[in-house]
């Protein structure tokens, strides 16, 4: 079981909901549809998270999902699965607020635009992503 990989999956739905689904199905998929298919879900998400109605992550509607998104991704990375989904789940949460809090610091203290700040985020989240499922 790894417990870095399951909690990092986790904290990177935390951020993007479809993000470490995306990464575990490039990973473990045999289904070339499932690859595509969740990475196009990412892709979107990528999109809609610059956009002023998207609602918090914080809210209990998303940040719910983003705990069921992440168990997934966590239990499918470990063993036993029922340790890796809890794993996830909680990394999705720390990861939400978590990076949700540094985003609007480092919007509090610099002069970046908040959509900037989401593509920093972005990258933070596609390189943990990389990380936690590199062989």
């Amino acid at each position: 079981m790894s417990v870095w990989q399951s909690v990092t999956l986790g904290a990177v739905t935390g951020s993007r909901s479809m993000m470490g689904p995306a990464f575990v199905a490039g990973r473990l998929s045999h289904s070339r549809m499932v690859g595509v298919g969740t990475r196009l879900l990412a892709t979107g998400e990528l999109v809609a998270d610059k956009l002023p109605d998207t609602p918090s992550r914080l809210a209990k509607g998303p940040l719910a999902g983003r705990a069921v998104m992440g168990g997934i991704a966590g239990a499918a990375m470990s063993r036993p699965r029922a340790i890796g989904f809890a794993l996830g789940a909680t990394g999705a949460v720390a990861g939400a607020y978590g990076l949700f809090h540094a985003r609007r610091l480092a919007g509090e203290r610099s002069e970046l635009p908040d959509a900037a700040l989401g593509l920093l985020e972005d990258g933070v989240v596609i390189g943990l992503g990389r990380l936690a499922t590199r062989s």
